[in-house]
């Protein structure tokens, strides 16, 4: 009985041997499938290698993406730029320059700008200058470095810097000012200068806003006119001051809080400056006030409006109107008053 119990012992050992080899064998079989499994994926699919689990539609999407960031980088920089921009199927604006960087959704920088403005197909101020930025978004601009811009009527306006807004359609600077009018039959323009500029293209309108001084010769004689601000057109050479207006010509003396400046059938030729509103003057030994006075250039004749007085030595005349010709030698009074003292 014992050798029996013996001999099933050591059978049992026997067959737990074997499967245990089978079993070792069997393991190292499925460890190098299983390596090479893993070898497979890490080399030959690069995604899971960084990994990046990227579907096919994600692919393309990363695809077109670089494709378009290739194209964004070709337009970054460009020479020989013209941009026109369309304003309910009118011109807006046109612009050149001789390089760029940017794209047409974002920022353009630009160098040796000139843009033209247009107002009802008709180019009104063109502006020039160094350096130029624009918002691709909003249109809006920015000018700096020797910026000039000129209407097309001839004024030129100096400034360091220049903006334009494009909803309001309006250039703007609260810089210096520099303005010069076109030359007349007496020579030169008007030469101005103030602080802060509007323009208004739709309207062609143009406004100094302060600290206006304004000089000229006019028949051999000086002219100047200070005033708090003033507003020109781009279509005549029409303007007003407005302020505390003071003109000294001459001997005279003016003042009043605002003056108008008109030209002759729109032509180089300054017919009449009309002073209005508590009006002043002094002119050698006569002073006069009156509600409005208009010098005529053209006729050479002074008309005092508005209960006009003119104290002329001991002598004081009142009357509805007051007319001054022949360079002051003949007067015309209508309804005169005189009061001697």
């Amino acid at each position: 009985i014992l050798l029996s119990l013996k001999m099933q012992k050591q059978a049992m050992q026997l067959k737990k041997n074997k499967l245990s080899k089978i079993f070792t064998k069997s393991f190292l079989v499925y460890s190098v499938f299983a390596l090479f499994i893993i070898l497979q994926i890490y080399f030959f699919i690069p995604s899971i290698k960084n990994n990046q689990w990227i579907s096919s539609k994600s692919a393309e999407q990363i695809k077109e993406l670089k494709n378009q960031s290739q194209k964004k980088s070709i337009e970054q920089k460009m020479k020989g730029i013209h941009l026109l921009e369309n304003d309910q199927q009118k011109k807006g604006w046109e612009l050149f320059s001789e390089e760029a960087t940017g794209s047409k959704d974002e920022q353009w920088l630009l160098k040796k700008v000139k843009v033209k403005f247009y107002a009802d197909e008709i180019s009104s101020f063109t502006v020039t200058g160094d350096v130029g930025e624009v918002d691709g978004q909003n249109k809006d601009m920015t000018i700096r470095g020797n910026v000039i811009t000129e209407s097309s009527n001839g004024y030129t306006f100096e400034t360091s810097e220049l903006k334009y807004q494009a909803i309001q359609k309006k250039l703007f600077s609260s810089d210096l000012v520099n303005m010069k009018s076109p030359a007349d039959k007496n020579g030169s323009g008007l030469v101005l200068t103030g602080m802060g500029l509007e323009i208004f293209v739709a309207e062609s309108k143009i406004r100094i806003l302060n600290q206006v001084e304004a000089r000229k010769i006019v028949d051999g004689k000086k002219f100047k006119l200070n005033a708090n601000s003033s507003v020109f057109s781009s279509r005549d050479r029409e303007a007003t001051f407005m302020g505390s207006v003071k003109i000294n010509f001459d001997t005279m003396k003016l003042s009043a809080p605002f003056a108008d400046f008109k030209y002759k059938n729109k032509k180089d030729i300054l017919e009449i400056v009309r002073l209005y509103d508590q009006v002043e003057f002094i002119d050698n030994n006569r002073r006069g006030k009156c509600s409005e006075l208009i010098v005529n250039q053209v006729e050479g004749t002074m008309t005092m409006n508005g209960s006009p007085q003119v104290k002329m030595d001991q002598d004081e005349i009142q009357g509805e109107q007051i007319v001054f010709s022949d360079n002051g030698k003949k007067v015309k009074i209508n309804r005169m008053k005189l009061e001697r003292k």
